[in-house]
């Protein structure tokens, strides 16, 4: 949930079951392999983003986010953070990645 990576679907394309095909984009190779190993090992799959609403699929069941506040990656934080309400339980939670220089102290 929290990178800048998004999904393009590739029109006319499909894959051997037939579903649409599409790839991840985004600045950082790091996050696009994070989110493809996610998937290959079935923990989670991102479905889609928008700027305000979150779509993912963990251990087969879809859950949506709504994106209720992003702090983006500073030299100064290094970190970046994304804090979601879950719509069908309501329960807000604050993701974070970065460094591990600027995280581990704040555990």
């Amino acid at each position: 949930m929290c990178h800048e990576v998004t999904q393009i679907t590739l029109l006319g394309q499909t894959d051997s079951q037939g579903k649409q095909k599409s790839v991840l984009s985004g600045a950082s190779q790091d996050e696009i392999c994070f989110l493809e190993m996610a998937e290959k090992v079935g923990f989670a799959f991102f479905i889609e983003r928008s700027e305000k609403d979150l779509l993912i699929k963990v251990d087969g069941v879809e859950e949506t986010y709504s994106v209720l506040k992003e702090i983006e990656f500073t030299s100064d934080r290094k970190r970046m953070s994304v804090v979601v309400r879950n719509k069908e339980s309501g329960r807000i939670v604050n993701f974070i990645k970065g460094a591990d220089v600027s995280i581990i102290p704040r555990l």
